[in-house]
C-alpha cells in the first residue's frame, strides 16, 4: 500500500491500463485481477466484461463477499440502458452473505442477458 500512496493518480490510471491489455492478451488471467485493472483504469466495458464473471467465479468458490463486491463493482459502470440488470445484481449482493440467506449460495443471474 505504500508504494500505490506514492504513485501519481494518472501514473495509476496508466499503469492499470497496460496491466489489463497485457492480462487480456495472456488469456489466462483472473476475472478477479482483470475486474481489478479494468476498473483502475476506468474502462467500463472491461468492466462489465470481467466483473460478472468474478463474481461467478467467487460465487462457485463461496466466497460472498468478493461476490457481491464485484457485483458492486459492475453496477457502478452499468449504463442507464442496462439498468434490468440492477435488481438481480442487488439482489445477489444484499444475499451474498452466507448470515444473511442461511448458507445459501447468491444468484448468478446478475451478468447480462444475451441479446
Amino acid at each position: 500500500m505504500a508504494v500505490d500512496a506514492g504513485i501519481a493518480p494518472q501514473r495509476k490510471t496508466d499503469l492499470h491500463v497496460r496491466l489489463l491489455s497485457a492480462l487480456e492478451e495472456a488469456g489466462d488471467a483472473d476475472p478477479a485481477l482483470l475486474a481489478h485493472h479494468a476498473d483502475g483504469a476506468g474502462n467500463a466495458q472491461s468492466v462489465l466484461r470481467h466483473a460478472p464473471q468474478a463474481a461467478k467465479r467467487s460465487s462457485e468458490l463461496g466466497a460472498h463477499r468478493e461476490t457481491a463486491a464485484q457485483f458492486a463493482r459492475a453496477l457502478r459502470y452499468a449504463n442507464p440502458s442496462d439498468l434490468e440488470v440492477a435488481p438481480r445484481c442487488m439482489k445477489a449482493s444484499r444475499t451474498s452473505s452466507p448470515s444473511l440467506t442461511g448458507g445459501k449460495r447468491p444468484s448468478r443471474s446478475c451478468a447480462r442477458p444475451s441479446r
